[in-house]
């Protein structure tokens, strides 16, 4: 588009005014920014989901994780209660870029709590 400047331009324009404490602050936030970023990037992603049961997944990760995951508990909440009808639960899909689970419904399970409840579900497998 014709008039238009790049918004690192605008940017720099904006912060010739701006004080150095002021210039240290945005730095050291856009660098926090930045690391957030970089550790979401590595959270592994769902690849597949494959349902096994009336409240049962088996789910394939990013990182090469397969594993079975039994949402009974997590469908008791009152949030989840369009779920418990197994018809509408095998509706399930992976939703948008892999971070989480999806449903035509709008119902939504992000990757970091099944990922979460997965690993929980396992060193309760393997304890003695």
């Amino acid at each position: 588009m014709a008039g238009h400047r790049p918004f690192r331009e605008l940017m720099a324009d904006v912060m010739k005014d701006w004080s150095p404490e002021r210039r240290a602050r945005y730095e050291a936030r856009k660098a926090e920014f930045a690391a957030e970023m970089e550790a979401v990037d590595k959270l592994p992603t769902i690849l597949a989901v494959q349902v096994t049961g009336p409240a049962s997944l088996r789910l394939t990760w990013s990182d090469g994780i397969n594993g079975e995951l039994n949402l009974t508990g997590l469908l008791a909440d009152r949030h989840f209660e369009t779920l418990r009808d197994p018809d509408v639960f095998a509706l399930v899909g992976v939703g948008e870029w892999g971070h989480s689970l999806a449903w035509p419904s709008g119902v939504e399970l992000g990757a970091d709590t099944l990922r979460h409840e997965m690993e929980l579900t396992q060193m309760q497998r393997e304890r003695p």
